[in-house]
């Protein structure tokens, strides 16, 4: 698995234009096709932490490969105290009531938001809702994207498919599947609001 960390730059606007992309990437890179992706693959020296220490080189390679290094910055050090904060919280769970009452706890409530979701789809009539809609272009090439889903309902089953969506792009809007099955849970999150 490797981390993939995007090199991009936008227009001086802000608003990603094509020919300015494709200069930029001339006088920055050489070439556009100089313009691609660094791939960090998991080891001890791309690791985050050592011994519980952050390790600032790592971030600095990160930070200087992003358009708003203060930003990737803020969300990084938000990303690391959420989840540090979540390891104490479920480790007073843990501490309170055990390993497995806190494991059963939780597979209860997982299948209670499988039959509250089947419920939910349920009460949808069965059929297939077909829309798209367009981006203006991925910021390399000045030409349209389109994004399509194909929402099928049958009985308790719902199906979101994205095949007539265009194919993956040169520009820095692309997704990888496990962030597009996370936006419709949280798409599906907000339509049912009473599932955990």
């Amino acid at each position: 698995m490797t981390a993939r960390v995007l090199c991009r730059r936008s227009g001086p606007s802000g608003r990603r234009s094509a020919p300015w992309a494709a200069l930029a990437a001339t006088l920055l890179c050489g070439s556009v096709a100089a313009q691609t992706t660094i791939d960090l693959t998991p080891s001890s020296d791309t690791s985050l932490f050592e011994e519980g220490a952050l390790k600032q080189d790592v971030i600095d390679i990160l930070l200087a490969n992003s358009r708003l290094p203060g930003s990737a910055y803020g969300d990084l050090m938000g990303q690391i105290g959420a989840l540090e904060l979540g390891v104490r919280r479920l480790e007073a769970l843990l501490d309170e009531y055990g390993d497995a009452t806190v494991a059963e706890a939780l597979a209860q409530l997982k299948a209670r938001a499988a039959e509250l979701m089947r419920a939910e789809i349920a009460a949808l009539p069965d059929g297939t809702v077909a829309v798209e809609d367009w981006l203006d272009n991925d910021g390399i090439v000045d030409q349209p994207l389109k994004v399509a889903l194909d929402l099928t309902v049958a009985g308790d089953r719902l199906v979101m498919d994205f095949s007539r969506s265009a194919p993956a792009c040169r520009g820095p809007v692309n997704i990888s599947r496990s962030t597009t099955i996370a936006a419709c849970y949280v798409a599906l999150k907000h339509v049912f609001g009473e599932v955990p």
